[in-house]
């Protein structure tokens, strides 16, 4: 099928309406993620959406399409949305590498931990995983943040929106801080994962 083909099919449906199921079949198709063994009905979602029988098939298209260009076009880029002269462009942006190398033995300073455990209590229970502005009027807290990112890069990562959050091992860590603080135990090794953190008193 072509995108001629494509286009004719969608002519007799509204923009908003085509816009609202593309947004709902977003939405559904995040049911995939930790979950890839499931099947997808796709034909009970287009009967809720009210979808008709003959475009069905051209949605199914135009996703896949979708899948493959940005498999293969945008692999190693992000694309951007910018405003230049008030004009909308849309810009390609390449991917930062993601992959760091994280010590096996990993020495950290204990006043790091308080700080660290009121961070992931935060993020966890206050913020409820949205992630922190370090752009912003800097508290205290936020000025410590961002000393944490600088000598422990890999406790901390910032996402392509600027916002800084806890990486895997960062909130694994935290967690552990968590925990030992409710139970008043002292810290000295720390074993998370294959990582060893040694917390020494600071000098």
């Amino acid at each position: 099928m072509t995108k001629e083909s494509y286009s004719k099919a969608v002519t007799n449906r509204n923009d908003k309406t085509i816009i609202n199921t593309l947004n709902q079949l977003l939405d559904a198709l995040k049911g995939f993620k930790d979950n890839y063994t499931k099947r997808f009905n796709f034909g009970r979602l287009m009967e809720h959406l009210k979808v008709p029988k003959a475009e069905i098939d051209d949605l199914i298209y135009l996703l896949l399409t979708f899948q493959e260009t940005f498999n293969d076009v945008f692999k190693d880029y992000l694309l951007k949305k910018k405003i230049e002269n008030g004009n909308l462009y849309l810009i390609a942006k390449k991917k930062k590498n993601t992959v760091m190398h994280i010590p096996a033995i990993i020495t950290i300073r204990r006043s790091i931990l308080p700080v660290f455990s009121d961070l992931i209590y935060l993020f966890k229970y206050v913020k409820r995983g949205k992630g922190f502005d370090l752009e912003a009027n800097g508290t205290n807290l936020l000025r410590k943040i961002k000393a944490i990112q600088k000598e422990y890069p890999y406790l901390l990562k910032v996402r392509e929106n600027g916002l800084i959050y806890p990486s895997e091992l960062g909130l694994k860590l935290g967690e552990v801080i968590l925990s030992y603080n409710k139970s008043n135990k002292e810290f000295v090794d720390l074993l998370i994962d294959n990582h060893t953190f040694k917390v020494i008193d600071d000098q």
